[in-house]
């Protein structure tokens, strides 16, 4: 069984250790200089015939790849189906890769802001 001192001590470590995991505060970036650096970023995947299409945004995951082949074929599979896709590229323009996701490096509040600059 623990003391209380004991106990004390483990909230005591576990505390620093998460205060020296916490990654920094992200750096703020004005709407429009986020989107400029996504622009290029951007791959646009439209059905045949005139709109509205439903759209999907497609963030990829944490894979080191930034566009393989695989991606192409199940997003045809979907636009196929009528729907537009918008893929976004969000390490490229970042100069990362998707070891910056599994690191801490690019936290979810900048890929947050990627998703509200792409649906402005």
């Amino acid at each position: 069984m623990f003391s209380a001192r004991s106990a004390v001590i483990m909230f005591a470590a576990a505390a620093l250790l998460l205060g020296a995991c916490t990654p920094p505060a992200p750096t703020p970036v004005a709407p429009g200089d986020a989107l400029a650096s996504l622009e290029n970023n951007y791959r646009l995947f439209k059905p045949a015939g005139d709109g509205p299409h439903r759209t999907i945004l497609f963030f990829r995951s944490a894979s080191d790849l930034s566009w393989y082949p695989a991606q192409q074929t199940y997003i045809e599979k979907i636009v196929a189906h009528g729907y537009a896709m918008v893929y976004v590229d969000m390490y490229s323009h970042r100069g990362l890769h998707g070891r910056a996701v599994r690191d801490g490096a690019l936290l979810p509040k900048k890929i947050a802001g990627d998703v509200m600059v792409t649906l402005d």
